[in-house]
């Protein structure tokens, strides 16, 4: 700005370079708003802010010229707006460790603005109100501000790109129909969580398989049945906790880890689920057809492992159904 707009005379170029270094801290808060969550922008405060500085810069200017209350002015209202923005974050909600990272640099960029500031009075008096001869106050300026623009730079650019990995990961772990994991996610997510849980027996596994769905595709269609999946797939995410792992494992067949569970916990959660698919109605479907479902549960026991698990979960869903299917089949003993 200093260079392109010479012809316009010193005062102009001084307000336009300032006015944009403001309104780039306005932008940088707005962005790391969003990027952390936050969908709208306080334009109360934040507005405030900015057209306080502005008008400061402008008065100091052209109505009473003073380098020194200019240079403190803009970099505590820069200082203040950053800062702003990370009493709207909730720290203890960022996950990613990138994230934590970006929250503290950006923080600490906050601060040079104030430490700016102080510099700029340190240097009052030594130079008066001039900062001609001030150059070690602009180098270090210069410095810290280089410093803090790439490494934000850096590391945004590095927590776009791990998010955008993280979603093409869930892309291929996700049944696009019913929404939930797949079989690769959800063996991929059990096996870590059952690790997590070390000899904890706390655990319980869900086989579901829906009755007689093969007649649901060769009376009705094969859309209608991926119609019943996909409704299938609502159902378990709207039955099951946060902390528990679903995933269609076959045809019409969904698994379901529940940790922390104990054995009651499952066949209570089961029970529910079996009830819930009850209430599925579908246009495509006749008046008062029924989606039942027959249930395996299995808990684990002496350190099983997950394939243990399943294959016991597995026995207990055929015991379902030749006990007359829409069922929750389960044996404390074994």
């Amino acid at each position: 700005m200093q260079l392109l707009f010479v012809a316009l005379g010193q005062d102009i170029r001084n307000l336009m370079t300032l006015v944009f270094y403001i309104c780039g801290a306005w932008f940088l808060s707005c962005g790391l708003l969003f990027h952390f969550g936050k969908e709208k922008i306080p334009l109360l405060s934040y507005g405030v802010v900015l057209m306080a500085t502005i008008a400061g810069v402008w008065y100091f200017l052209y109505v009473q010229p003073m380098q020194l209350l200019r240079i403190f002015i803009t970099n505590f209202g820069c200082g203040l707006m950053l800062a702003l923005v990370c009493l709207k974050i909730n720290y203890g909600a960022i996950k990613s460790g990138v994230d934590r990272v970006i929250y503290w640099v950006y923080l600490a960029f906050a601060f040079s603005f104030f430490a700016a500031s102080a510099f700029a009075m340190s240097f009052y008096f030594r130079f008066g109100f001039s900062f001609l001869d001030a150059t070690d106050y602009w180098v270090h300026l210069h410095f810290s501000f280089f410093f803090f623009v790439v490494a934000l730079s850096i590391l945004l650019i590095i927590s776009i790109l791990t998010e955008d990995i993280e979603d093409l990961r869930l892309d291929r772990d996700r049944d696009a129909l019913t929404m939930i994991l797949n079989r690769r996610g959800f063996f991929g997510r059990s096996q870590l969580v059952m690790k997590q849980y070390g000899h904890s027996n706390a655990v319980c596994l869900l086989l579901v398989d829906l009755d007689n769905f093969k007649r649901v595709n060769d009376s009705y269609s094969h859309a209608v049945g991926d119609a019943v999946l996909a409704e299938v797939g609502r159902v378990i995410q709207a039955t099951i906790r946060n902390t528990d792992i679903a995933g269609r494992i076959g045809g019409e067949e969904f698994a379901i880890l529940l940790p922390h569970t104990d054995v009651d916990g499952g066949y209570e959660l089961a029970e529910r689920l079996r009830k819930s698919l009850m209430t599925i109605r579908l246009p495509d479907l006749p008046d008062g057809y029924i989606i039942t479902a027959s249930i395996g549960l299995a808990h684990r026991r002496f350190n099983d492992t997950l394939e243990v698990l399943l294959a016991r979960a597995d026995f207990l869903l055929y015991e379902a159904k030749r006990a007359g299917k829409n069922r929750v089949m389960l044996l404390r003993n074994i």
